[in-house]
């Protein structure tokens, strides 16, 4: 078994394929990917593990939707398909099972993104290779985001708009993202950025680390924030 002690936050991409590489090596054959903030059912791995079953695509990448405190569904796809597993295009990690094979063909998270679009990258990426991602309606976790709210806005930690904006750029022009995702993406990154100024609290702080994002987009950095 491998062991590693981290000295400092290599990002949720890194600390993502260390678990993979070390479930691996302990030859699982599936693995599980959870959110801190997120709340299994008992039965969440069982489900999921049947749910799979049905699909007639194999391998198949298949999550559960996640569920908010106040009953909100805050999976990226709605409900659309009669046989109770849904297409999707914008992964969210959190209640995700893999298969492991799924990693020899896709390969494993991409650590410079550090975090933000992780998810979102690996699975255009393993849709593109036809291994799709697949929401399991009826299967669910409770999930909490980890921002507040001011106005109606969804605000994170400031410096969380850096990598935001940094990686949304990064993905809009090399990944494989959908095209209705880039385009969606475009409107929605001016947009936010007069929200910022008008609504949000550390507005001066916040468009900083926005525009660090935006400069070093621009200038190919990747990793760990580093100004």
């Amino acid at each position: 078994m491998s062991s590693f002690c981290a000295q400092e936050n290599l990002g949720i991409a890194q600390a993502q394929n260390l678990g993979i590489s070390w479930a691996r090596e302990c030859a699982a054959t599936d693995i599980l990917l959870m959110d801190d903030d997120s709340m299994p059912t008992r039965s969440l791995v069982s489900d999921l593990l049947r749910a799979r079953k049905t699909s007639w695509i194999q391998p198949v990448v298949v999550s559960a939707r996640a569920i908010g405190a106040d009953g909100e569904d805050l999976s990226n796809r709605a409900a659309d398909d009669a046989t109770g597993m849904t297409p999707c295009s914008e992964l969210n990690s959190s209640g995700t099972l893999i298969p492991a094979t799924a990693f020899d063909l896709v390969g494993v998270f991409d650590d410079r993104l550090f975090i933000d679009c992780v998810d979102f990258e690996w699975g255009w990426r393993a849709l593109a290779l036809g291994v799709p991602p697949v929401l399991c309606d009826g299967v669910a976790i409770q999930h909490r985001l980890g921002e507040g709210l001011r106005l109606g806005l969804r605000l994170p930690r400031p410096i969380r708009h850096y990598y935001q904006y940094r990686n949304v750029l990064r993905m809009i022009v090399c990944s494989k993202a959908l095209l209705r995702w880039r385009l969606s993406q475009l409107i929605k990154l001016p947009v936010k950025l007069v929200l910022i100024a008008l609504l949000a609290d550390q507005r001066s702080e916040r468009l900083q680390y926005a525009v660090w994002g935006l400069r070093d987009f621009l200038a190919g950095r990747t990793g760990n924030f580093n100004h």
